[in-house]
C-alpha cells in the first residue's frame, strides 16, 4: 500500500514554527506542498491558530481581502475572544472601501494591531504565492507580510514554486526545498519491480506518481500506465506550444529528450537538434527561464516540471532515435 506522508517534513516545518521562524516552502507544482500545509495545520492544533489563504486566482486586492477575512470568520469561530475581537475590528474597519495600497496597509497595520493584544499565537500560510496576479510585482502583497511579521505573536509561512523570481523581504525568512518522495517513503515495506518502475518514471512527483498507480489498478504495467497518462495529458499539453517560438519549443523538446544539459551551446548539442546559432539559442534560454520552463542545477540546464519533461519524451522521442 502506497503512502504519500510527508513525516519527515511536517515534523521540519512544525519544529520551525515552534521556534518562530518565518519559512519559504519551495516545490514544483504536484508535490504535494498544499496537502502538507493542512497536515502541519493539523497537528498545531491547540498550539497556533492557522490562517490559511491560496493566493491563486485573485485579479484585484478586495477580492483577495474579503476571502481573506472569511476565513478569519471562520477561525475565529472556534476561539471566542478572538472572535469578540475580530468583530469589533471589523466593525470599524471594514474591508469594502479600500480601494488604494495606503488604505490597505493602514488596514492590516490595525488588524496586526489586534491581534496583537490577543492571547494567541497566530501562523499565517500563504499557499501560491507564484500565482499571484493582482500586479505586474507583488510589492504591496509584500508590504502586507512585512507588516504581519513585525507583530510577535504572529509567524508566516509561504509556499511558492521555485519559478518565483522575487522573496518576500521578511527577515530570517528560511528557505525549505521540499524534496521529491523516497521510494521508502511511499513502500515502507518495499516496492514491486513495477512500482519502482513507476517511481523512477515519476522522479518522485507526488501527483504524477498518484496518477500512475490509478491507472495501474487497471494495467499493472507502468510503462503502459504512463503511456495512458501521456495520452490524457496530451490534448491539454499540445495548447501550449503556441506560447513559445520555433527555436524556443525545439530549445524545451531537445532538454526534455537529453534530461539535463550541461552546454546548451555545444556544437553537437546544436546540430544534433538543429538548434541554429549559439547566440540565439543563449536568447531562448533566457526567455524559457524567466517563463519558468527551465531551471539549471548543479547538473545542467533542465525541465522545471517533470511532466512536461515527460509529456516531451513521449511524444518526440522516436524522432531522434
Amino acid at each position: 500500500m502506497a503512502r504519500f506522508d510527508r513525516i519527515e517534513d511536517l515534523s521540519q516545518l512544525y519544529d520551525r514554527v515552534m521556534l518562530r521562524t518565518p519559512v519559504l516552502v519551495q516545490a514544483p507544482d504536484g508535490m504535494g506542498k498544499t496537502f502538507l500545509l493542512h497536515q502541519l495545520i493539523e497537528k498545531l492544533q491547540g498550539r497556533r491558530v492557522c490562517f490559511y489563504i491560496s493566493l491563486r486566482g485573485y485579479t484585484s486586492f478586495s477580492q483577495f481581502l474579503q476571502d481573506w477575512v472569511q476565513e478569519f470568520i471562520r477561525v475565529s469561530a472556534h476561539h471566542s475572544n478572538l472572535q469578540y475581537q475580530l468583530k469589533r475590528f471589523l466593525d470599524e474597519y471594514g474591508v469594502q472601501k479600500l480601494e488604494h495600497q495606503g488604505e490597505i496597509a493602514q488596514w492590516c497595520q490595525s488588524l496586526t494591531q489586534m491581534l496583537g493584544q490577543v492571547a494567541l499565537d497566530f501562523l499565517f500560510l500563504f499557499d501560491d504565492l507564484d500565482e499571484w496576479e493582482v500586479e505586474t510585482s507583488p510589492e504591496g502583497l509584500f508590504e502586507l507580510f512585512g507588516i504581519l511579521s513585525q507583530t510577535r505573536n504572529i509567524q508566516l509561512l509561504f509556499s511558492v514554486n521555485p519559478s518565483l523570481a522575487d522573496q518576500p523581504p521578511i527577515a530570517n525568512l528560511e528557505l525549505y526545498k521540499l524534496r521529491g518522495l523516497q521510494q521508502e517513503d511511499i513502500w515502507p515495506q518495499g516496492a514491486s519491480p513495477e512500482e519502482q518502475k513507476a517511481y523512477e518514471y515519476s522522479d518522485g512527483h507526488s501527483g504524477m506518481l498518484l496518477h500512475i498507480l490509478h491507472y495501474m489498478q487497471d494495467t499493472p504495467e507502468a510503462g503502459k500506465a504512463a503511456n495512458r497518462l501521456m495520452q490524457e495529458l496530451h490534448p491539454r499539453f499540445k495548447l501550449f506550444k503556441n506560447r513559445f517560438t520555433g527555436l524556443q519549443w525545439n530549445l524545451l523538446r531537445a532538454i526534455a529528450l537529453e534530461e539535463k544539459v550541461a552546454q546548451p551551446h555545444a556544437f553537437d548539442f546544436l546540430v544534433k537538434y538543429r538548434l541554429g546559432a549559439a547566440s540565439s539559442v543563449e536568447r531562448a534560454l533566457r526567455n524559457l527561464i524567466d517563463s519558468g520552463m527551465i531551471s539549471r542545477s548543479e547538473e545542467g540546464w533542465q525541465l522545471t516540471h517533470v511532466v512536461h519533461k515527460r509529456w516531451l519524451q513521449w511524444l518526440y522521442s522516436s524522432s531522434f532515435n
